[in-house]
Parts: structure tokens; sequence; C-alpha cells
């Protein structure tokens, strides 16, 4: 877990769908929150989780029946975004994957947590002229629940990679009713240079060999302000800088979850 002397969740409950490996796991475990349940279907990922925190992920969310998951204070959603990537083909709804959004709607209607917290891709603000963005609104404020939306840049606060995200924020109508204000934004000071360890024994063990992830043998010895492309991971997926900016990212998720969650006088 990650040190932080305010334990500001503490007594919290959160529900961990769409796991991964563990993103908003390691923010709300750090503030002192209890996951409850965790669901992820990809193997890999779950047994990386499995071995950070001791749960091993549910699978098939599609399968699951929602009544039988534990009660749950937050209940975080980081959906599959591929339906909706400009990296892909952005059927949106018409996409298995981009329909899984409706099953954290079956969730919130049965467990009613006081806190929603779900994050995709940019361009799920504007796809489809902003439809697929209206539908989850309105899905939301149908739930008895408030709708907060903002792209954030992890370069914004002090992330050394450009990777922008959509955030969507929703408070149960009777939990908390007024404007959220997401962080504020603060200048970059670090580089990747920063975060690099400098004995490599200490992550030996902290591997997973993936049959599907390839790496090219480029050689990166340069500083650059520009992504490297090191390989492919599931046929078209890049792998930019490896296990390093993999770290990166775990860090900036925790760091708008701590930044939005103290906000909240729940």
């Amino acid at each position: 877990m990650i040190n932080i002397q305010n334990k500001s969740l503490t007594g919290f409950k959160f529900r961990d769908l769409f796991a991964g490996i563990g993103g908003f796991h390691l923010a709300l475990s750090s503030l002192g929150a209890e996951c409850v349940y965790a669901n992820e279907w990809d193997s890999f990922a779950q047994k990386v989780y499995e071995e950070n925190f001791g749960i091993k992920p549910e699978g098939d969310i599609t399968q699951v029946n929602e009544n039988l998951i534990p009660n749950h204070d937050i209940l975080c959603a980081g959906f599959p975004c591929q339906a909706f990537s400009i990296s892909g083909k952005q059927r949106g709804f018409e996409d298995s994957r981009g329909t899984l959004f409706f099953d954290v709607a079956r969730v919130v209607k049965a467990k009613r947590p006081k806190v929603v917290f779900m994050e995709n891709v940019k361009n799920f603000a504007t796809h489809d002229d902003g439809n697929t963005l209206a539908v989850v609104q309105n899905t939301m404020l149908e739930l008895g629940y408030t709708f907060n939306k903002k792209v954030l840049n992890a370069v914004n606060y002090e992330m050394p990679q450009k990777r922008e995200r959509i955030y969507m924020i929703c408070f149960r109508n009777n939990v908390v009713n007024k404007e959220f204000n997401y962080p504020k934004q603060f200048k970059l000071e670090k580089h990747v240079e920063d975060f690099l360890l400098k004995d490599e024994s200490l992550v030996k063990d902290l591997f997973v060999n993936r049959t599907d992830t390839f790496y090219n043998g480029q050689e990166d010895n340069k500083y650059s302000n520009t992504t490297i492309r090191l390989g492919i991971v599931n046929k078209v997926g890049k792998v930019n800088v490896s296990i390093v900016l993999k770290v990166l990212l775990l860090l900036y998720l925790l760091m708008v979850v701590v930044y939005l969650l103290k906000q909240v006088a729940i």
C-alpha cells in the first residue's frame, strides 16, 4: 500500500469492477477503505491482482448475480474502452464490450452504493456525437445519482505521460447533491528518469510472462518527449515504455482518486 497518514476512508467498503491489476484497489485501500468484491475476466490480470491483494477477482460480470455481491459504499468501474477508443472501430454499444456499462448500472440499482466512480478513454466524451455519454448520464440520473464528468490528463498531475481519460463521479442524491470540483492542475516537475529504479533486482520477480506480448528489440537509450513504441500487446495494443509506464499510470490513478475522494464528506 501507499503510505498515507490520513486514512480518510477508514470504515468504507468498495467494490472493484473491471479491476485490472488493481489501480483503484491500491488507491482506496491506501486511504483505509476495504475491498469486499473484485471482478476481472482477464486471467493474467487476475493473477497479478490476487498476488498483490490476496483476493482473486470473479470472472465474467455478465454472469454474476448482482444481488449476491456484498454491500459496499463505493463502486469503482473502469469498464472496457475498446468499443469507444480511436484505436478501435468505435462501435460503442453495438460492441459487446461497450454494453458492459449496463452491468455497472445493474449492480448500482441493486446495491445502491454512495459513490460510483467510472473511468474511460477521452473519446468516450464525444463518441457518437455525445450520445454515448448522454446514455450513461441519463441512466445514472434515473438511478438517483448526480453525474459529474471531466477529461483529465496525467501530465497535469505530475505524471510524465500524456494520457487523457474521462472521469465520471456520481453521488447518490441523498448523500451529496451539490456541485463537485475536480482537482486543480499543477506543474510537471518530474520525468521518467526520476522514477527509474537503479537496482533492477528489486523488480526481478514482478513480471508476468504474457504470450500475447512482443518486444521488437528497439533500444531505448535517449531522452525523448515523445512516446517510444517497444512492441505490441493483444495484436494491436502498443507497448510504450514497458513496466515503467504501467507503474506511472498506477501512481497517477492513485493521485486522482485521493484528490477526488478527499472532497466527499461521507
